[in-house]
Formats: C-alpha cells, sequence, structure tokens
C-alpha cells in the first residue's frame, strides 16, 4: 500500500482526526486497487510500494506537511506517491461515506458520532462526497499529466514501467495519439483520465466508419507518418523532367503538407464520431460534423490521390488513371492485284 499511518491520513484531512487508522485503511486500499493500480499499472505500482516501504521505516508521513522528510530527500518518486495517495483517500471517502457514517452490531445499523461535533447533515454530506470525488479525479488527471512529462524528458524514470498500463499518455494506433492533441478538436479541458475514458470508442469509430471509407492500407499510413516520416512517399521525378534541387524540396513539401491535412481532416472526423458516441458529451450536431469532415477527408484523398500513392491504390476512393490506348499496327496492305487493261476487238481499228 501507499498510504497507511494517521499523520498521512490527517495530512489530507485537516479538519479529522483519528485514533487509528483500521476503519479507513481497508476502504483505502480498496480504491487503490480499483483506482491507482489501474492508472500505474502493476510494475510502476510494485516499483512506488517499495521506495514508500523503505520511505515509511523513517518518516511515518511524507506528505507534504512532514516533519522528518527533508526537502532535498523529496525525489520525483516521492511526488508521484504523494499524488496516488489523495487519489486512494478522496476516493475512499467519495464511496464510503455511508459505510463510515453508519456502524453495525448486534443491536443492529446505528448513526456513529463524536462528542464536541455535531452531526453532518444531508447537504454537507453530499458537499463532502462531491468535493472528494473532484479532488481524486483531479489528481488522477495529475498523476498522468506527472507521468505524461516524465515520459517525455530526456531520461525518464517511470516511463518504461508505465508502458504497459492502458492509461499511457500515448496511443499509438488511433489517429488521435494524445490527450493534447484531442483537446485541439474536442473540448476535454485537457484531461488525460477523459481522454482514455474516449480510447474504446475512438477506436470503434476509427475502425468501423473511417477504415471502410478510406481504406485500410491508406489509414495505417495516416497514422503511422504521425511517428515515421518515412511512411510519407518522397516525389519521384520523371525520367525526361528536369528540377532543381529547391523545386524537390518545395514538391516533397507539398506531399508532407498533404498528409497533414488528410491527417487533420480524418482527425476531426473520428472526435466528433466519438463524442457522439459518449451520451454524456453528445451534441446534436456531432454526427453531421463526423459526416461532414468525412466526406471533406474523401474528397480530398480524390483530389490528391497521387500524393498518397502506393497506399491510396487499395482505397474504395482510388480513381485509377486512364492508359493511354496502344495503338495497334497498321496492317499491311494487301498487294492489289494488277489490273489488265481488256481491249475489245471492236475498240481496235
Amino acid at each position: 500500500m501507499l498510504l497507511t499511518t494517521i499523520e498521512e491520513i490527517e495530512a489530507y484531512l485537516p479538519t479529522s482526526k483519528w485514533d487509528d487508522a483500521d476503519a479507513l485503511i481497508p476502504l483505502v486500499e480498496e480504491e487503490e486497487n480499483n483506482a491507482v493500480v489501474p492508472v500505474l499499472g502493476e510494475e510502476l505500482f510494485a516499483h512506488l510500494v517499495e521506495e514508500y516501504n523503505a520511505l515509511v521505516v523513517e518518516h511515518p508521513d511524507i506528505t507534504a506537511k512532514s516533519q522528518t522528510l527533508a526537502a532535498e530527500d523529496v525525489t520525483d518518486a516521492v511526488r508521484l506517491i504523494r499524488l496516488c495517495q489523495k487519489v486512494q483517500l478522496y476516493m475512499a471517502l467519495a464511496n464510503n461515506s455511508g459505510l463510515l457514517a453508519v456502524s453495525f452490531n448486534g443491536a443492529g445499523f446505528n448513526i456513529s458520532s463524536a462528542d464536541g461535533y455535531d452531526g453532518a447533515g444531508k447537504d454537507a454530506l453530499n458537499r463532502f462526497e462531491r468535493d472528494a470525488w473532484k479532488k481524486a479525479h483531479r489528481n488522477i488527471d495529475a498523476i498522468l499529466a506527472f507521468l505524461e512529462r516524465d515520459a517525455k524528458s530526456d531520461e525518464p524514470k517511470f516511463a518504461a514501467m508505465w508502458r504497459h498500463s492502458r492509461y499511457f499518455f500515448e496511443q499509438g494506433e488511433l489517429l488521435i495519439t494524445t490527450a493534447t492533441q484531442l483537446t485541439q478538436y474536442l473540448n476535454i479541458r485537457d484531461s488525460r483520465e477523459k481522454y482514455i475514458e474516449m480510447v474504446p470508442d475512438m477506436k470503434f469509430c476509427q475502425e468501423s466508419y473511417i477504415a471502410p471509407r478510406i481504406g485500410e492500407q491508406l489509414l495505417r499510413a495516416v497514422v503511422h507518418s504521425a511517428t515515421d516520416s518515412t511512411v510519407v512517399p518522397a516525389y519521384k521525378p520523371a525520367e525526361e523532367e528536369e528540377i532543381t534541387e529547391e523545386q524537390l524540396i518545395a514538391k516533397n513539401g507539398e506531399i508532407r503538407g498533404a498528409w497533414a491535412e488528410l491527417a487533420d481532416r480524418l482527425r476531426t472526423a473520428l472526435a466528433n464520431y466519438a463524442q457522439y458516441r459518449d451520451e454524456k458529451a453528445r451534441r446534436a450536431d456531432s454526427w453531421h460534423d463526423a459526416e461532414l469532415a468525412m466526406a471533406r477527408a474523401e474528397q480530398f484523398v480524390v483530389d490528391h490521390q497521387e500524393m498518397f500513392r502506393p497506399y491510396v491504390e487499395s482505397s474504395p476512393l482510388y480513381v485509377p488513371e486512364p492508359q493511354p490506348e496502344e495503338k495497334k499496327p497498321r496492317r499491311c496492305a494487301e498487294k492489289r492485284e494488277r489490273s489488265s487493261m481488256l481491249v475489245l476487238p471492236h475498240t481496235m481499228r
């Protein structure tokens, strides 16, 4: 576990006092398994548990309020553990307020109370649950942003372990590979968690709505071109074509620009298709906007298909260029038989 002491609980709940952590720890552990482990992945979670167990021997409180953990000893692992602690604690409180408020014994169900405190009303309890839920999810996003920054750094510490989590920041088989990219097309407020929630719908829409209309091979090429520039074909001058180096660079720039434009149109379609499948986020025009973007993408392929060879050749949009008619060799004129002059006797004088 990544949270085990009273000091840590009270650091995140400054208005609460606990005699011992036994009542809350089982609930925290449950939310750790439900919310934290999937985000980190098994490998990274196990690594943080080792780090935490080594620290907690000397520091019963490793939160920002710790009186024993010096600032210079606060590593990236400690910072990540702190974010995880907030998620599992606030999630435990949001999901289990009823269990914490009611006790059960031989006399039946009872409302827990404490000397010196007035009971919380229904409205106060609802606000507590709502705030705890929001704080838990804000900290899930904070974990994902923290790990994404680490993965993009020159010397990542956690990326190799985190890569096996389904929450890894980059989804390489999608047209829209990151939350930051999706934010350009939908207002998800740069939420990494929202992006991960939409991944299954985006995969479905990409395979079911987009691939059949532009072709599987072309779609895969557009997806991979985002990370592999060699996928984009270079301009090949015809044998008799005279072209300068500057002109060749310009031609290749046009091709790369066409690929970027097609990717943008397809991403617009994908984002709106996925939003349409999300009942909470669906707009009335989501499907219409998706179809409009898809139609523009299809027309762009038709108008610029020479820039997407050879991948476009298996696309249903591909229109083969008309082949010049073969010149049929003329048949040798048959030798005409020499006509002989017929001289009639009466014509001779």
